[in-house]
């Protein structure tokens, strides 16, 4: 490789004899090696050092090789950029919801933050206080793109929802702030944008303009499916199938939501608390919330059977989540269980659902060894406070990296190494991050039966060892003549073997000791 080097830089008479100047070829190989060490490119040891070098660039990019990334996929999420001053928002929450915030994915999202948190009166009710920085949130952007570039970049990005705020649609000032967001979001080298919208981007958009949030991709379809590596594929769902936000008053789609929700909520869609009354997962029947409608639902079953087929990996972009223990209940989709049972239905090929509708940011996986990923919302970061991460594939595993703000509820912070879900194998726990209980508990015994046997092994070992090495006697008289040639070799025979007895000995003493 490195005369191939040379020869491009110093012509077909370098390594010619005679031919060309030596210094010149001494700089040349320095230079292509990165080395100036004359004991490694001396003149007598110049094939021994060409060959140290092949080798070590043989391995390195073997290790390169192993650790490179099939993709990459940028995360950010609920930056809800508008062009005003920060808004101080105060919601109450029950105390079984350990301090989390509420108000669903709509008067903000779920789970703001904890900052402030206090109590009133020792009652059962805690107020928090949460900022939304709506300008620094595309600060937080721009430091996510030049994090991406300096991690090698990444094959894609994805907005977890909620790109611009609520607030904009009020001050007619949509469309001027999604074209600064745009400004940011386009110094990225990498342009292939997915976004799973969420409720604020429909309060500015509306259901048919959702296709202006990720322009580059030409195509108005609200769910979809593509392959960033050989054997993975992406499925991106719509959260707002079913929903009022998405239909317009008066539709069919908009009446069925609307019924729906009369059913599951006693409280009028007019009210100052429309979830007043409601605790645990029944708090997603909120007039902000969403869900996946049939036809979705059976192309979805449709693409993991597919994949299933194939041999392939799923990864499940969407705004709401599936799992209740993954994030606050007012980010569930209405019909989570269902959308549960079509991930049950095949087993080992979803590795991984990521939503953003929670904005505090959660993880957890469930009993099928499924990652819910849920990152923080910028809009909340601190000033210099960071909100983005990036997930990479590799051949048996996925990795993640998250800069900034922990998830909610998980004091270890995020996990790095994601194990693959193995078919129909269950995982104990949905919080084992990867590790097997059972496994560790094999090895455990195996640990402690080897460490009483050594001792019975190493006394086995040495009785045979002395059985394999003992003298061997013999019969055979020994000849006069012998005798008579050397009259002291009875004595020093005598001597050795007794000699060779007491090495035995103190070779045997310390395994019967033991």
């Amino acid at each position: 490789r490195l005369r191939q080097g040379e020869r491009a830089e110093g012509g077909d008479g370098a390594y010619a004899d005679g031919g060309g100047d030596r210094g010149g070829r001494r700089q040349r190989r320095q230079r292509l090696i990165g080395c100036d060490s004359d004991e490694f490119l001396n003149e007598s040891g110049y094939e021994s050092g060409m060959m140290e070098a092949d080798a070590y660039s043989s391995f390195i990019s073997v290790d390169m090789e192993l650790s490179t990334p099939l993709f990459s996929i940028g995360l950010i999420n609920g930056t809800q950029y508008a062009d005003l001053e920060d808004a101080l928002v105060a919601t109450s929450t029950a105390s079984d919801e350990g301090g989390r915030n509420g108000g669903g994915d709509g008067g903000g999202e779920a789970g703001g933050g904890t900052q402030g948190a206090e109590r009133s009166g020792g009652g059962s009710v805690a107020v928090s206080a949460s900022a939304r920085r709506f300008r620094h949130s595309l600060e937080v952007l721009k430091r996510g793109v030049l994090w991406w570039e300096g991690e090698g970049g990444v094959s894609l990005l994805l907005h977890c929802g909620n790109v611009l705020a609520a607030e904009n649609a009020a001050a007619q000032s949509q469309w001027v702030a999604l074209a600064r967001y745009h400004e940011e979001a386009s110094r990225s080298r990498c342009k292939q944008w997915h976004t799973t919208a969420g409720a604020h981007d429909l309060d500015c958009l509306g259901s048919a303009q959702l296709s202006a949030l990720t322009p580059a991709r030409g195509d108005s379809a609200r769910f979809y499916a593509f392959t960033p590596a050989v054997g993975w594929r992406v499925l991106v769902l719509d959260s707002f199938d079913v929903s009022l936000l998405a239909h317009p008053p008066g539709s069919e789609e908009h009446s069925a939501t609307l019924a729906m929700l009369k059913r599951e909520n006693p409280n009028s869609l007019d009210a100052a608390d429309t979830l007043a009354g409601l605790s645990g997962v029944a708090r997603r029947w909120g007039p902000r919330g969403g869900g996946i409608g049939g036809a979705q639902l059976s192309w979805l079953g449709e693409q993991l059977e597919a994949a299933s087929k194939s041999g392939e990996r799923a990864i499940i972009f969407c705004h709401l989540c599936c799992l209740p223990d993954a994030c606050a209940p007012e980010a569930l989709l209405f019909n989570y269980e269902e959308v549960a049972a079509a991930l049950e239905a095949h087993p080992g090929v979803v590795a991984c659902w990521i939503s953003g509708a929670d904005a505090a940011g959660s993880y957890a996986r469930d009993s099928h060894g499924v990652h819910h990923i849920n990152p923080p919302a910028a809009v909340h970061c601190e000033v210099n406070e960071d909100a983005f991460g990036m997930l990479q594939g590799f051949d048996g595993r996925l990795k993640l990296q998250m800069m900034g703000r922990p998830p909610l509820r998980r004091p270890q912070g995020w996990p790095e190494n994601l194990s693959l879900p193995q078919g129909n194998a269950l995982v104990a726990s949905p919080f084992l991050d990867g590790d097997h209980w059972s496994s560790l508990f094999v090895r455990m015994w195996l640990a402690i039966f080897h460490t009483l046997m050594n001792p019975v092994l190493r006394l086995l070992s040495s009785d045979s060892a002395n059985e394999e090495f003992a003298p061997i006697a013999t019969d055979a008289p020994q000849s006069s003549a012998s005798a008579s040639a050397s009259p002291g070799a009875g004595a020093n025979a005598a001597h050795d073997a007794s000699a060779a007895d007491d090495v035995a000995e103190d070779s045997i003493a310390p395994e019967e000791q033991a």
